[in-house]
């Protein structure tokens, strides 16, 4: 996500990318507004073209989202869309940071401030010794016009930095900031959404739990992997395809895939290799850090919205249909 990355700050550890300001403490919400780089904000303004006569201007009903500090466009939207400033999103996160249920962790800007995110960290848990579960909620907005306000439980597994958001994916969460956007969440809001981000990661646990007990037969692996091939990537049976390079890819990815599934980053070091867990984890991985190569620049942005999320929405969905098979 380097080639994404526009401005930001991360709490003790820097990212991957070595961008962005490193804080000692996790700030207050004054001092992640400005360490974030999100200090600045959109306002609308009205597009026009010429007709044919440099001398006129036509009026559209379309309107530039503008950011004040350098007039850059970052979007485009109808007169009806309703902004949501950066400032927005910190208001909110305030009480939720003040009631110490959560802390920042992360903010900042991505594509030029086209796409901007907090992380508030809630706590982090040990399914198995060493493997280390950093619980957050995740909150993000665009200026580009292109999604609405979200927010979501999310879960980091700290071994292979995996993002395991897709056991937590919930339309309460990414419908929650729209009917909150004018004002800051009350105290009974704070206690429900807490409440909320609680059972939906004691839901994991419970999930992962079964998975750690579930073991696999190298048979199951493979029928495993070829049933992600099918649902994700649109590949049923590789041998049956025309040579060439859909084929070779094809191939490249199941190799890739089948690979993690036994070579997954701690798997033999903590004891879950050959377990739906264990196996699980590795195919996220590869899905996250390793299929497509260099050409793949915004991972980040690919595995919570694009292929990426509906490829491992896939893998964690079959993988729960087998061990109830």
């Amino acid at each position: 996500m380097a080639s994404l990355f526009s401005s930001g700050f991360f709490v003790r550890q820097p990212a991957w990318h070595r961008q962005g300001n490193v804080l000692e403490d996790a700030p207050t919400t004054e001092v992640a507004y400005e360490a974030s780089g999100l200090n600045w904000q959109v306002n609308k303004q009205p597009l026009f073209f010429k007709n044919g006569d440099p001398q006129v201007d036509m009026a559209t009903d379309m309107f530039g989202l503008v950011r004040n500090t350098d007039n850059r466009v970052l979007g485009y939207c109808k007169e009806q869309y309703e902004i949501f400033q950066n400032i927005d999103a910190l208001n909110w996160c305030d009480p939720l940071v003040s009631s110490e249920l959560w802390h920042y962790e992360t903010a900042g800007a991505l594509k030029n401030g086209e796409v901007c995110w907090v992380l508030l960290k809630q706590g982090e848990r040990e399914l198995v010794r060493s493997d280390i579960l950093k619980e957050y909620l995740l909150l993000l907005w665009s200026h580009d016009g292109s999604r609405a306000v979200q927010t979501m439980p999310t879960t980091i597994r700290v071994v292979c930095n995996n993002t395991l958001q897709m056991a937590l994916d919930s339309a309460t969460f990414r419908n929650r900031i729209r009917h909150t956007i004018s004002m800051k969440p009350k105290l009974e809001e704070i206690r429900s959404i807490y409440s909320e981000t609680r059972e939906a990661f004691n839901k994991q646990d419970e999930m992962f739990n079964r998975m750690l007990d579930f073991t696999m037969s190298e048979g199951q692996v493979v029928e495993y992997v070829d049933s992600i091939m099918t649902g994700a990537y649109n590949r049923g049976n590789i041998d049956e395809m025309e040579e060439g390079r859909s084929k070779t890819i094809a191939k490249n990815v199941r190799e890739t895939l089948l690979s993690a599934a036994y070579n997954g980053t701690g798997a033999q070091e903590l004891g879950i290799n050959g377990t739906m867990y264990g196996v699980f984890n590795g195919i996220e991985e590869a899905i996250e850090h390793y299929i497509g190569g260099n050409r793949v620049k915004d991972r980040g942005m690919n595995i919570l919205f694009g292929s990426g999320h509906d490829a491992v929405n896939v893998a964690y969905t079959n993988a729960v249909r087998m061990m109830a098979a």
